[in-house]
């Protein structure tokens, strides 16, 4: 759910439940950083354990996130594993995200994968703007072959993003063991 897309949330809630990035089929997860966590317990005045987990991964999903491209998300998220897990917002019985309710009930506050959705970068000579799923059906997406298609004033808002998820990358795996004891 890219922030700069006219009309995103009417985009959003028009979505298929196979395409919604808020829902899942499979046991799908939403990553959440340290300050995006920590915004959310504080706006809506929360518990962590009422929208976080600290969910444990299987082997089988460790392996398809280390067989992952190096510019992939799921890299990331490898690198960021402590002994098999990872913090992720919870999710309802149905698999839709906890924030989620015919639309997304923290838009203002969604954690910052929400916000560069359905968009990634990774890191060349430049910093490139991608597609983060292409086969996704997302309505949001603009993309040829993989590289995002987007206007001067779009690309230089996902490039802050990608800058602010490098960060807190860094910062969540700096700062990961002593926050889950608050949890």
């Amino acid at each position: 759910m890219c922030s700069m897309a006219k009309n995103v949330k009417k985009i959003c809630l028009q979505c298929p439940k196979k395409v919604h990035c808020c829902k899942f089929d499979n046991p799908g997860f939403v990553f959440i950083g340290i300050k995006d966590a920590l915004k959310i317990r504080k706006r809506y005045n929360l518990r962590y354990k009422d929208f976080l987990e600290f969910r444990k991964f299987s082997k089988k999903k460790i392996s398809l996130l280390a067989r992952s491209e190096e510019y992939n998300e799921s890299h990331m998220r490898l690198k960021q594993l402590r002994k098999d897990h990872l913090l992720v917002l919870k999710t309802k019985k149905n698999k839709d995200c906890i924030f989620f309710d015919k639309g997304c009930k923290i838009y203002q506050y969604r954690p910052l994968i929400c916000r560069i959705y359905p968009y990634w970068f990774f890191l060349g000579e430049k910093r490139h703007i991608i597609s983060h799923d292409g086969c996704s059906g997302c309505k949001i997406l603009k993309h040829d072959k993989g590289l995002a298609v987007l206007k001067k004033d779009e690309l230089k808002q996902l490039i802050g993003l990608s800058k602010k998820i490098q960060a807190e990358d860094r910062y969540y795996r700096k700062n990961i063991d002593k926050f889950v004891k608050e949890i």
